[in-house]
Order: structure tokens, then C-alpha cells, then sequence
């Protein structure tokens, strides 16, 4: 890879791909790792044009965990 991209992107489902600014392609999904409280941090790579990025994506976990429908165990 010759060198990684960092955005912020709000809008990624879990199985979306961003496309490649080089050839326009659907990038692979590669991994995931955490970031700050309430995002991930997913990597992404073009195998025909050798670019990888990486993209700050919100988990909206705290909504989850604020949600009435969360219970502790009983």
C-alpha cells in the first residue's frame, strides 16, 4: 500500500465499501479496530490501485446503551 487516507464519515453502515478516488472501484473491507468513545476506526483497500484508507465511523453505541430496552441481567 503506498499510503493510507483518514476521513470522518457519519454515513457507513456496517456492510458498507467506500469507492476508490483512484479507479472509482469498491474498496475491500480489511479490519477494524476502536477509536474514541463512539466511533471505529474500519480500514479499506484497492487491490488494483494499492491505496488503502481509513474511515472514523460513529457506532451510535451510546444511544443503544441509553435505550430503555436495555435491562441488566435478572
Amino acid at each position: 500500500m503506498t499510503r493510507a487516507d483518514f476521513s470522518l464519515e457519519y454515513s457507513l453502515a456496517a456492510i458498507e465499501r467506500p469507492s476508490c478516488p483512484k479507479c472509482g472501484g469498491q474498496m475491500l473491507f480489511t479490519g477494524m479496530v476502536l477509536g474514541p468513545p463512539g466511533f471505529d476506526i474500519r480500514s479499506f483497500e484497492c487491490v488494483a490501485r494499492n491505496h488503502a484508507e481509513k474511515v472514523l465511523v460513529g457506532t451510535n453505541m451510546m444511544g443503544w446503551i441509553n435505550s430503555s430496552g436495555l435491562r441488566p441481567p435478572s
